[in-house]
């Protein structure tokens, strides 16, 4: 996989609550609400472990549960990648992998979500 990075990420596990807001590829999976595990964090993204594939350009709605912030942080983020976890790397039960990228810019939690990813 070819590294595309905006911003260096930080292995970080965090709790992310998901709900697909938009699948155009998957329309059943539209609504869905599960729980997922970061793998690691940067300003403007993360990889997650979930339990089911969820198409490349699927739009979510994140909450996220920093280990270092009693702050919930609610993001828009987009799939831009998957993968499938081979059985010798499997964690928590997940099967599959995705990177997300997300809309930090007009997030209200903007400067509150810098300072905690910064002090990863």
């Amino acid at each position: 996989m070819n590294e595309h990075r905006l911003d260096p990420r930080t292995e970080e596990y965090a709790d992310v609550s998901i709900r697909i807001q938009s699948a155009p590829e998957a329309r059943g999976l539209e609504g869905k609400v599960f729980w997922s595990y970061s793998e690691d964090v940067s300003l403007s993204g993360m990889r997650l472990d979930v339990d089911i594939p969820v198409p490349v350009g699927a739009l979510l709605e994140l909450e996220i549960m920093l280990h270092n912030s009693p702050t919930k942080y609610q993001h828009l983020g987009n799939v831009i990648w998957t993968d499938v976890i081979d059985d010798d790397n499997l964690e928590h039960g997940c099967e599959h992998e995705m990177g997300v990228m997300l809309h930090i810019e007009s997030n209200p939690q903007f400067d509150s979500w810098i300072t905690a990813v910064s002090n990863l």
